[in-house]
């Protein structure tokens, strides 16, 4: 296992794009160089509430590395500078959902504990207050009634026993393992702008690219994936991305990428880490 720390500079996908000099080329490398720095930091030093692998800047450059990997030479001349930026882009934001707001995590661990949806900020003089909305109850209930163990909440009336907060942290974490996808989408539509120069899909395709990479083979083979002109003659061929990302993450995802130490260090039960999930589904 290689536990050397990489940029995402180092990456073979950003060497390409970087060493294009036409002004289509040099316009989407500017556009990496403002956005990705920001996307690394988040996901090397936000703690996942994950325990098992790690979702982290490294997994996401291996990812980026795999792609290199598994397109050919030839086939990799041939991408058009929006194909290897968006794959390049998908890499490291496939799994940003795995790192979701501090904030947002918590919300939902009070909210399993105690029942309350509003929570006070402590060390607020103004009062302040933060709440899951309708939207985020409804789908932290959805989950928790297809888990294979009934849940109340509150999980305790009560001051809750350690049992319970270990019960409340454990199903936090697996909630949010089974939204990340969702989240990921999320953070994609808060954080980058609608449009990357001429190319105005840019947002919506690489939401699609990286939810692809848990979408089932039925969602793969619609038009929408379907090779088509987006700006200045350039093409992008969503599908082929959609199967190099998967077959990327695929190949990356080795339970072992997560030394013993770090399982240790949370103090990870077994119990825990072979506990079933059923994974979220909004369209069920």
């Amino acid at each position: 296992m290689d536990h050397e720390l990489h940029d995402w500079k180092d990456t073979g996908l950003w060497k390409i794009i970087n060493e294009k000099t036409d002004h289509l080329s040099q316009s989407v490398s500017a556009r990496i160089l403002e956005i990705l720095p920001g996307i690394q930091a988040i996901l090397a030093v936000t703690p996942s509430p994950i325990d098992f692998t790690l979702h982290d800047a490294q997994h996401a450059f291996r990812v980026a590395e795999r792609m290199i990997q598994v397109i050919s030479t030839e086939v990799v001349s041939k991408l058009s500078v929006y194909e290897l930026g968006l794959l390049l882009l998908s890499a490291y934001l496939h799994d940003i959902g795995m790192t979701p707001a501090r904030r947002h995590v918590e919300l939902h661990y009070h909210y399993l504990l105690t029942g309350h949806v509003v929570e006070n900020v402590i060390g607020s003089e103004s009062g302040e207050t933060r709440r899951l909305s309708e939207q985020d109850l409804k789908d932290f209930q959805k989950w928790l009634d297809e888990q294979p163990r009934e849940v109340s909440i509150p999980i305790s009336s009560n001051t809750p026993t350690p049992d319970q907060l270990a019960q409340a942290e454990e199903l936090v974490a697996y909630y949010c393992r089974g939204r990340h996808n969702d989240w990921s989408k999320d953070w994609i539509s808060n954080n980058l702008s609608a449009s990357l120069g001429s190319y105005s899909g840019w947002r919506d395709d690489l939401i699609d690219l990286c939810q692809s990479h848990h979408w089932p083979y039925h969602q793969l083979v619609t038009d929408r994936f379907n090779p088509r002109p987006v700006s200045e003659g350039q093409i992008v061929h969503l599908r082929f991305l959609a199967c190099v990302l998967r077959v990327a993450d695929i190949l990356e995802n080795d339970p072992e990428r997560t030394p013993g130490v770090i399982f240790n260090h949370r103090d990870i039960s077994p119990r825990i880490r072979d506990l079933p999930l059923v994974p979220f589904d909004p369209t069920a």
